[in-house]
């Protein structure tokens, strides 16, 4: 098996009759879990493509979304999270460019499916788990074979497979204005895990709160966690995802992750009392910069948790470092910390040579848990993943993050912002240049600047987008197209008409200058 289903399996006969997943009202044990998932690995076609088929789970956080991935592994496939949150036309463009071999779907997004399948090529099975029948549009579909929950009763075997199998393809923001899959194999997951368990002392006494979409890849850490020490995993419902501390309470909650953002609406809604999270002892922040004073509240709201500080891209499988939060921290914002057992980084000049501790430069990763690179995007992948031998360090492959760091000793790394255009909103990894071309698609306009504004902590707060000579008419119009390819963390806060772009003494735009307009017009405004 591969090692992600091994690891699965061994929960699932270790601790068959506990509790794996809470969703929806409901408990599901291992065994129940793990005989769902047989059953769905039982519709899948033999891997043809030495572990790197795909299936596309388009589905809420369900019993059937949770199932299919446990499924994935043991079929040897990879899952694509395709959520009905994000906008069916960023769906259609991640399912034309995976192609998967096979698409399971719950009830919630039968309906959106059609849309879907108009962009797969080939001959797909789909796998419709909690339907008792067939859709009568199914016909207009031919090509693609469909099966129901009484066609998916016979239990599959699981497959054989290796580390080097992929088990999920995540995609995120792409500057060309395509989302781009970031190829991530079971031995990068099953490395990761293995950190953070040792890291957090995870064990099958733990309940995990679990509050990301299934294709944010925060998501990962809590559900292989979990499943690999035989924890319960709690779905949070989507009622309840941005406020969790009645959830949390009810539950007896003990290990937590999240972006920071997260704290920072609870703080908001004056959710941060003292001991509001008492039960939590492992809190994990991860996906954008973590201000060291809403660190400090989220300590008074878990008294008995331990804090740490991630950091790491997709393309690294979750994080690659960590930095523990002691309280009394007198940092503004918290470091990023030292690599896990396995993994490296260093920090280059311009020229990819190291710099020295406190100087800054380009962030570059490596060790087993960076990926194979881009889904059939080999133009992207030598372009961020290089071969290089650096003085003291085993790795010869390395990532190169975008972000700018510096390595002060006794602490570790600090984050100094980024080297591209490349941000992160609410965890999400952006890149403001597909947020452009889209509006510039839209508008009919060549030129379109994107500017992220920031709050004292480092924190992207939200966009504004500027367009040269944009008609009111042609705004809304450019705002109802976007919003159907851009999900809303994608979207500008305001979209501003500029008479003229303002330029640097390079002829390119000054964005510098935008944010300065920006500040004005908010002004103006308020």
């Amino acid at each position: 098996m591969t090692p992600l289903a091994a690891s699965f399996v061994k929960s699932a006969t270790q601790f068959r009759d506990k509790a794996a997943l809470w969703v929806d009202g409901e408990n599901y044990t291992y065994g129940d879990l793990h005989e769902f998932a047989l059953r769905l690995a039982g519709g899948f076609p033999l891997s043809s493509k030495s572990g790197f088929d795909t299936c596309a789970i388009f589905a809420h956080r369900s019993l059937v979304a949770y199932a299919a991935i446990a499924a994935c592994h043991l079929a040897r496939y990879a899952y694509v999270a395709l959520t009905p949150a994000q906008p069916i036309g960023r769906s259609q463009s991640i399912i034309t460019q995976s192609q998967p071999a096979v698409i399971v779907v719950d009830a919630k997004c039968l309906k959106s499916l059609p849309l879907l399948l108009q962009k797969v090529r080939g001959p797909t099975v789909i796998l419709l788990p909690d339907q008792d029948a067939i859709p009568d549009w199914a016909a207009d579909f031919p090509q693609h074979q469909f099966l129901n929950k009484s066609l998916l009763t016979s239990p599959g075997e699981p497959q054989q497979g290796s580390g080097h199998d992929l088990a999920y393809v995540m995609y995120t923001s792409g500057s060309t204005g395509e989302p781009k899959g970031v190829m991530v194999s079971h031995g990068n997951v099953a490395t990761y895990v293995r950190n953070v368990v040792d890291h957090f002392s995870y064990s099958e006494a733990d309940r995990f709160v679990h509050l990301p979409e299934l294709n944010f890849d925060l998501s990962v850490h809590d559900l292989f966690s979990a499943w690999s020490v035989g924890g319960t995993l709690y779905c949070v419902p989507q009622e309840e995802v941005l406020i969790p501390d009645g959830f949390v309470k009810r539950h007896r909650l003990t290990a937590w992750t999240s972006v920071p953002s997260a704290v920072l609406i609870l703080k908001k809604f004056n959710k941060l009392r003292t001991d509001a999270f008492e039960s939590i002892r492992a809190s994990m922040f991860c996906g954008e910069p973590f201000p060291g004073a809403l660190a400090a509240e989220w300590m008074v709201a878990a008294p008995n948790s331990r804090v740490d500080n991630f950091y790491g891209p997709t393309e690294a499988t979750v994080a690659v470092t960590a930095y523990p939060c002691s309280r009394g921290t007198d940092f503004s914002v918290l470091p990023l910390g030292e690599p896990f057992a396995g993994q490296e980084a260093v920090v280059c000049d311009a020229d990819l040579r190291p710099v020295s501790d406190g100087e800054t430069g380009e962030l570059l990763l490596g060790g087993t848990q960076v990926s194979a690179g881009y889904w059939n995007r080999p133009d992207l992948t030598d372009a961020q993943f290089i071969e290089r031998h650096f003085p003291g360090l085993s790795s010869g492959r390395w990532y190169r993050t975008g972000d700018l760091a510096c390595n002060q000793a006794g602490i570790g790394l600090i984050y100094k912002g980024r080297a591209t255009r490349q941000i992160k909103i609410h965890g999400y990894r952006v890149e403001l240049g597909e947020i452009e071309a889209t509006l510039r698609k839209f508008s009919d306009k060549e030129f379109v600047a994107v500017i992220s504004i920031h709050g004292s902590g480092g924190e992207v707060l939200y966009l504004s987008a500027f367009i040269e000579g944009l008609s009111s008419d042609a705004e809304k119009f450019m705002r109802a197209e976007s919003a159907k390819v851009l999900p809303n963390y994608m979207m500008p806060r305001y979209i501003f008409s500029i008479d003229a772009m303002p330029l640097n003494s390079n002829g390119k735009i000054d964005y510098a200058e935008l944010g300065r307009i920006n500040e004005r017009r908010i002004k103006v405004g308020s």
